[in-house]
């Protein structure tokens, strides 16, 4: 997490490298949970609050969160995200007991009060939605990537395993949308709130099923992104849009009422080494130089 050195995986050596790092890092992974160096009595929760910027007077994309860290410097807590109209903040980890989340709610408002002073500077605002309305498919073009190595790595390995010319995003709602674009920005649509529950490693598998039984709930009563390039179309939109924003085939599934399940019950908490040799590596680019 956090860290910002990448290179892109260009040949088949590259490659065997990569995946050996892997293997070595599931090794690493499965000796740490065999000889009991995970945390197992304490529970923690974090989260990450995501952003869009958007200008006062037209609620349109504000593409300027690098002029906006260039205030926040002492403030790690800030971070970049994959399109220069959105920002991020990391709140603290804390034990999951007491009053832990009115603490992480007082932190969360605190940070976003911090942003939008800054803001009010350059006559913006804060936008928390799962889809910014105003988003167009202009707004998603290269130049408005953020200009970090690792998001052009991760744009590159994504266009490198493009069947085709174009990605395409199709989604029937009340109205229909069907949309070509050249670039996998597509993905920057998306915002959330994301929280992050640390367990002990014995109760991982439970707590993941127990978690996606809730997923339907939480999302029904959290919705907020029905529109989409001016369209009207599921009340929650993320899914549909980030399935297929990351899709490199040439004829994506058209999410509908047939559309399957994003998630399955019962994942396995750990993959066996020929399961990850053998399976395709879809973004091998987005690798950290191993020292």
């Amino acid at each position: 997490m956090g860290f910002q050195k990448v290179n892109t995986v260009d040949n088949k050596n590259e490659m065997q490298h990569f995946v050996r790092s892997l293997l070595d890092d599931v090794q690493a992974f499965e000796y740490m949970l065999e000889h009991d160096w995970f945390e197992n009595e304490i529970i923690r929760i974090g989260a990450e609050q995501e952003m869009c910027l958007v200008h006062n007077k037209t609620f349109k994309p504000a593409t300027i969160n690098m002029e906006v860290l260039e205030h926040l410097k002492d403030m790690p807590w800030c971070v970049t995200e994959l399109a220069k109209f959105n920002l991020e903040t990391n709140l603290s980890p804390r034990e999951f007991t007491g009053d832990c989340l009115s603490q992480l709610e007082a932190e969360n408002l605190e940070y976003l009060s911090i942003i939008q002073k800054v803001l009010d500077g350059f006559d913006a605002s804060i936008i928390l939605c799962g889809i910014l309305p105003t988003l167009r498919k202009h707004d998603l073009e290269m130049h408005n990537l953020t200009p970090k190595d690792r998001y052009f790595a991760l744009m590159a390995a994504i266009q490198k395993h493009l069947l085709g010319t174009s990605f395409e995003l199709r989604v029937e709602g009340v109205d229909e949308l069907l949309v070509k674009h050249d670039s996998p920005l597509l993905e920057a649509c998306n915002t959330s709130f994301q929280v992050h529950l640390q367990v002990a490693p014995n109760d991982f598998v439970k707590m993941y099923n127990i978690s996606q039984v809730l997923a339907a709930p939480t999302i029904a009563i959290a919705a907020n992104s029905p529109l989409v390039f001016g369209r009207r179309l599921w009340h929650e939109t993320r899914i549909a849009l980030f399935q297929q924003s990351l899709d490199t085939r040439t004829t994506p599934i058209t999410c509908g009422s047939g559309c399957p399940g994003q998630f399955r019950l019962g994942l396995a908490a750990r993959r066996h080494h020929a399961d990850l040799q053998r399976r395709h590596q879809p973004l091998p680019g987005i690798a950290g130089r191993r020292h």
